[in-house]
């Protein structure tokens, strides 16, 4: 799937967290005032106490037309609705980056797996050393024949490989080996893979990564498969020489899928997350490339009561707006997921990525910038961002930029000087496109403006 090789900012954003049930914040938020900054402008308004006079909330159109001249042969032309939610208040939290600790864990397991009772003490079972040796002494995947039928070769190493797996085989026992399921047994530390014993006996795998900027918890029911979204089988080659089609077995509904998520969710104590994206996915294994399953994958985002919930994982990888930015605020934060992979069999993967803590409401009904100053902003940003882009047509963008969306969301604005801390905002999130791109299998790329001072937010 193509990317867009202009990005730009994205989002990042959103969150709260904590495995069980979290009450509202309710402790002194720790931020630097300064005059005329968002600290200053969020907690001006923080309480009735601190203003005379009740919140101002203007009103925002319904649609937004009009074309945007920036540069000669370059016009964006906006012409879609607008969408805020159904918030009445638009509070901003101060949050925190949230460790994945063997209690967390503990948690999260039983959330996904309630009726999990035991860690492997073997790193691999025998029956996962069984399929590996299979799957080396059939080789490696070479297309299919004229009938359909896959085709297997010799490769590399695949002498050395079967060696090895055999060796290992003699040193594995017939029946794997479990400990009591205790936080105190999972001595996760920086980072850690294992299995677990749950849904009647079944290993489930887990693994564990903590780094300073990102942390992500993941449970697979199967640990050798690589899942696909129905848009890129239906762009064909999902797999070498697979041919375009849609998944026609999916037997489980939406519905259904999102209220065993929701459920989740629920144990953990995360419903301020949201659904996001869903979409159909199909399972195969990673070394024979054979179908597993096919169900839904559901992706939850931290979503601010009132605002729409948006997943920005596509929109982060570039940048082609040019804008300079204060060391005090670089290095910014990336935005919180929860995704499931659900089947009629139930839950078949988990992922949690980049946790935090809500820890704080500093403001319980901040004060929005009225629309037109977020209108000036987009054209002042694409203005000057794109000011560059001397042949638009040359760059493949063609002669016209496309506003396809525009909504009010929440994301992760930055506290000047603070590593360890920072908010929870409404902002603006403006999708856009290249008119030559548009249909070729480019995503969108996305402006986000904070809402209450008006700032960019990058990721």
């Amino acid at each position: 799937m193509k990317r867009s090789i202009w990005g730009w900012l994205a989002a990042i954003g959103l969150l709260l967290l904590c495995a069980a049930c979290q009450a509202t914040p309710t402790e002194e938020a720790v931020i630097n005032l300064e005059e005329n900054s968002f600290e200053d402008i969020i907690l001006a308004t923080s309480s009735p106490e601190q203003t005379a006079t009740p919140v101002q909330h203007h009103d925002v159109p319904a649609h937004w037309t009009e074309d945007i001249v920036l540069n000669d042969g370059l016009t964006v032309s906006v012409d879609c609705d607008i969408l805020t939610g159904d918030g009445e208040e638009h509070p901003v939290y101060q949050i925190s980056r949230l460790a994945f600790t063997d209690s967390l864990v503990y948690q999260a397991i039983l959330a996904v797996f309630p009726d999990t009772d035991g860690i492997r003490e073997q790193e691999t079972s025998r029956e996962e050393l069984l399929r590996k040796l299979e799957l080396a002494e059939r080789g490696a995947y070479a297309g299919e024949d004229k009938n359909g039928n896959p085709i297997w070769t010799s490769y590399d190493g695949q002498e050395d490989d079967i060696r090895e797996l055999q060796a290992e085989l003699e040193q594995v026992p017939a029946e794997s080996t479990y400990i009591p399921f205790t936080p105190e047994n999972l001595a996760i530390g920086d980072s850690r893979s294992f299995a677990v014993r749950a849904n009647g006996n079944a290993d489930v795998s887990v693994r564990v990564t903590q780094a300073s900027s990102k942390n992500s918890l993941c449970m697979n029911v199967c640990s050798n498969a690589n899942i696909q979204p129905e848009s890129w089988v239906l762009d064909g080659d999902a797999i070498p020489g697979e041919a375009p089609h849609m998944l026609e077995n999916v037997t489980i509904t939406k519905a259904d899928a999102c209220s065993l998520a929701e459920s989740v969710l629920a144990r953990l104590g995360r419903t301020d997350m949201a659904l996001a994206e869903s979409e159909s996915f199909k399972a195969r294994c990673l070394d024979s490339w054979d179908v597993i399953s096919e169900g839904w994958q559901l992706t939850y985002v931290t979503s601010v009561p009132g605002t729409e919930a948006v997943n920005y994982r596509y929109y982060a990888n570039s940048n082609g707006l040019f804008h300079q930015e204060e060391d005090a605020y670089a290095s910014p934060w990336s935005q919180e997921r929860i995704s499931f992979y659900i089947t009629e069999n139930g839950m078949e993967a988990f992922t949690w990525e980049n946790a935090y803590s809500m820890d704080a409401i500093i403001n319980t009904d901040a004060e929005l910038l009225p629309f037109t100053d977020i209108q000036s902003q987009v054209r002042k940003q694409l203005k000057y961002g794109l000011s560059w882009m001397t042949d638009p047509v040359a760059y493949g963008f063609g002669d016209r930029i496309l506003v396809t969306r525009i909504l009010l969301t929440t994301t992760i604005a930055k506290l000047k000087d603070q590593q360890d801390i920072a908010c929870l905002v409404p902002t603006w999130a403006i999708f856009y496109i290249g008119s030559g791109q548009q249909g070729n299998g480019y995503d969108e790329s996305l402006l986000l403006i904070n809402a209450v001072d008006g700032t960019v937010i990058r990721s």
